[in-house]
């Protein structure tokens, strides 16, 4: 059974017997009962000479292992030291009612907690540390937010957070602040922030509600439309995908699988109203003032000019119904001038030695256009007389292709 203090085969007081020499102060080591004199506690030691209990003057007791006489015993002096067991009632937590420790507490094994652990204050921390306990540590801890702290003194400049599933590594964060799953090796350096790995097939899902939306943005501020510079975006309830650039939307998939490109450049323009008696061995413009429409807003109803947003490749298309032609001029060309060339179509009107009333040209070619070059159409008639009109219904027309 548990005893408070030393044990029973020790006993709680314990007898040393000396037989002085003349002049004797200094008594220490084994009595005549064989025990060697110690001590913890002076105040539980009594002192006795010939069977007289000294008091606390006669005598010290501070070295815990020797009683000194203030005056030297005579020859065959009987000197008897009582010492006494000392112990005190520990400040201890119950273990059967729980308590509460008010200052640290260190364990030098294993603690297994059983049930829930709570750790409280102003700002509870939960430390994991080595042997060197103020470097070689981490930190987990709660001020409003939850916070792991890894390495906080950057004693070692190379720690991360591992978390791991039967045994295997399933993600891990770096020293850099790089997150991988399923891999720990991170992906390129221009894309290496988060990082996902499979053998098999590999993905992320982005599940919404069905009447909601699901977005992956790409960002270069923290407030504003520079939130969403860049996104891509599944409408559900509408079954839709949308690509955008500049936080407007440049790309729509419906959900039967048809492509519309907002933005794309594309005009249609015609003239306002007939442009009559051509001026002879001249170029004249064609004034293609009415816009049907003009998608991002390139073409110039004033001057009849469409001008290239972008580099690319554009279908140019020319639609030129011309009247009263003159079978006595040299030739007629319609031309598409760009910056860089001008494209011609050219026609000879000698159709049987008469003037025709209607004669309908068609005119395309694939451009190739840098941004902000310009196009608009001319026609040139070689000599006759200046009496050719070009219908109203006439138009002139493009879209970017590539």
């Amino acid at each position: 059974m548990p005893y408070i203090g030393v044990s029973p085969q020790f006993g709680v007081r314990r007898k040393h017997t000396y037989t002085a020499t003349a002049g004797q102060t200094s008594f220490s080591g084994a009595g005549s009962e064989g025990a060697t004199l110690s001590y913890t506690d002076s105040n539980f030691v009594d002192v006795y000479q010939n069977g007289v209990k000294l008091g606390d003057a006669d005598y010290t007791s501070t070295s815990g292992t020797a009683i000194v006489l203030a005056q030297g015993a005579s020859v065959d002096d009987l000197v008897e030291i009582i010492v006494f067991d000392a112990f005190s009632a520990a400040d201890t937590v119950s273990k059967a009612d729980g308590g509460q420790f008010d200052n640290d507490i260190k364990i030098d094994g294993t603690l297994t907690v059983v049930d829930d652990v709570s750790v409280e204050g102003s700002t509870p921390t939960l430390t994991l540390a080595d042997t060197d306990v103020s470097n070689n540590k981490a930190e987990l801890n709660y001020d409003e937010f939850l916070t792991i702290d890894l390495d906080p003194n950057n004693a070692r400049g190379n720690t991360g957070l591992i978390v791991k599933g039967d045994g295997s590594e399933r993600f891990r964060l770096d020293s850099s602040g790089r997150a991988m799953i399923g891999t720990t090796t991170e992906g390129n350096s221009s894309a290496d922030d988060l990082t996902i790995a499979n053998s098999a097939d590999t993905g992320i899902t982005i599940r919404s509600g069905t009447s909601n939306s699901g977005s992956i943005y790409f960002s270069d501020a923290t407030s504003g439309t520079g939130e969403y510079s860049g996104f891509i975006n599944y409408a559900h309830s509408i079954n839709a995908l949308r690509l955008g650039t500049s936080s407007t939307t440049h790309l729509n998939i419906s959900d039967d699988g048809a492509v519309t490109k907002p933005l794309q450049p594309a005009f249609l323009a015609k003239l306002s109203s007939q442009q009559a008696n051509l001026a002879i061995n001249t170029i004249v413009t064609l004034l293609f003032a009415t816009e049907v429409f003009d998608q991002n807003d390139d073409y110039n109803n004033s001057t009849y000019t469409f001008t290239a947003p972008v580099t690319g490749r554009y279908q140019l298309n020319v639609n030129v119904l011309v009247t009263s032609i003159d079978y006595d001029a040299g030739y007629y060309q319609i031309q598409l001038t760009t910056s860089n060339r001008t494209y011609y179509h050219t026609f000879d009107p000698d159709f049987g030695g008469k003037d025709y009333t209607y004669f309908n040209q068609d005119f395309s070619v694939l451009a190739d256009m840098d941004a902000s070059d310009t196009v608009k159409v001319n026609i040139y008639q070689s000599g006759g007389a200046a009496q050719t009109d070009i219908d109203a219904v006439s138009t002139f027309s493009g879209v970017l292709i590539c």
